[in-house]
């Protein structure tokens, strides 16, 4: 009858082989290596990590407050909201966003002439007759026409005792 052939194979080292894929990693990912080494001295210069340790530690206490703040009615207010401000934001044609911008930067984010009062009602006459301003106010007067009608909808609601639902 056959004999079974005895195998002996060494005992693995794995810290050895682990040592040597450290190695073998530190020498062929050096560049990403120093920018993740930069990377966290920014964090720690900007005191991020200590941030990040604070919450880590106080996780549990973190939770428990989004929670209970999640749970009240303002909570549940806010998370709606920001759907659908998500949606409302998502909906706008980013050329239209693009102009909007242009408008608030170019009105609201100069600084007011001190010097300047406010115009004259021949002077707000006479730029009703620029099309520039007539097609914003078109649209203004769309959203609120858009949300008045909403406005009602929600009040005729509220009278019927739906609650707005």
């Amino acid at each position: 009858m056959a004999q079974p052939i005895p195998l002996e194979a060494p005992p693995r080292d794995l810290r050895k082989e682990r040592i040597e894929r450290l190695e073998a990693a530190r020498v062929e990912h050096a560049d990403a290596l120093v920018e993740a080494y930069e990377l966290i001295g920014q964090l720690h210069t900007s005191r991020t990590l200590e941030l990040l340790r604070g919450a880590l530690a106080a996780r549990g206490d973190l939770a428990a407050t989004v929670a209970t703040a999640a749970d009240s009615p303002e909570g549940v207010n806010a998370v709606r909201n920001l759907i659908l401000l998500a949606k409302m934001l998502g909906s706008i044609d980013s050329r239209v966003m693009e102009s909007y911008v242009d408008a608030v930067i170019g009105s609201v984010g100069q600084p007011p002439d001190a010097a300047a009062g406010p115009p004259g009602i021949f002077t707000v006459l006479n730029q009703l007759r620029r099309r520039e301003v007539r097609r914003a106010l078109a649209l203004v007067n769309r959203f609120l026409e858009i949300f008045g009608t909403r406005l009602g909808q929600i009040r005729a609601n509220e009278a019927k005792g739906d609650g707005g639902a």
